[in-house]
């Protein structure tokens, strides 16, 4: 499914997201965001394919981020406990590449939609000529 076609369904479905989240790779790059400009409160958007022991960890930070009301706050500790769970598994395994990066982004769309409309404008544009 390509980027303007989840952009679609989601539109289709009326609904606007919290969160919406890629752990896969080359997703926190600029194309990619913009596609979903008012959709989302937050992207988050990897450069690097996350390793499997991030996702346990997600998944209790965001159901104790749904009980406590603090998302912001749940989003940096996910962040914080990704770059360790890289660094422990980088240290005893150095030549996991997945392990060696821990580029991501966690972006308030609020704060960049000024920067990104111009942008998705001109991808828009370069796309559809």
């Amino acid at each position: 499914m390509s980027n303007k076609e989840m952009r679609t369904a989601i539109e289709k479905a009326g609904v606007h997201l919290k969160a919406l989240i890629f752990d896969c790779c080359l997703m926190n790059n600029m194309e990619s965001i913009t596609e979903f400009l008012n959709l989302t409160d937050y992207y988050y958007g990897s450069g690097h394919s996350t390793i499997a022991s991030d996702h346990k960890v997600f998944v209790q930070q965001l159901k104790a981020a749904a009980k406590g009301g603090d998302f912001v706050k749940a989003m940096k500790a996910w962040a914080e406990s990704t770059a360790k769970i890289h660094y422990e598994e980088y240290k005893t395994n150095p030549k996991n590449v997945n392990c060696k990066y821990v580029d991501f982004a966690l972006s308030d769309m609020s704060k960049v939609k000024n920067i990104y409309t111009p942008l998705k404008n001109f991808v828009d544009y370069v796309e559809t000529n």
